[in-house]
């Protein structure tokens, strides 16, 4: 589970399927209501609708912070949305590194 921080609220709002693995999907809005028994429920609300989503105890969660181009060093772990252009080419569009030995979860 990512954390976005304020200044990314409202990034990639919605709920859709994802490539991660089989019948994934991704749910990105703000967390409205949080529930602990069995488990940590939270209701994610975004444009056009809400999700209610159990949040085992053994899902990482990481914040999500503004930093620079110093943390993309050889053999940090890194998770990338890239564009590939007309070319082939790609280009980044958001990277999230892992600091001190982290790797992202994804």
């Amino acid at each position: 589970m990512h954390v976005f921080p304020p200044s990314m609220a409202g990034t990639g709002d919605g709920h859709r399927a994802f490539d991660l693995a089989s019948n994934s999907s991704m749910t990105n809005g703000s967390v409205g209501d949080l529930v602990v028994a069995n488990g940590r429920t939270i209701t994610v609300k975004y444009k056009g609708g809400e999700q209610k989503i159990l949040v085992p105890d053994d899902v990482p969660v990481v914040n999500l912070v503004p930093a620079d181009r110093s943390l993309l060093k050889p053999g940090v772990k890194v998770v990338l949305f890239a564009q590939k252009a007309a070319d082939g080419s790609y280009t980044a569009k958001a990277i999230s590194a892992g600091e001190n030995g982290l790797k992202p979860p994804m």
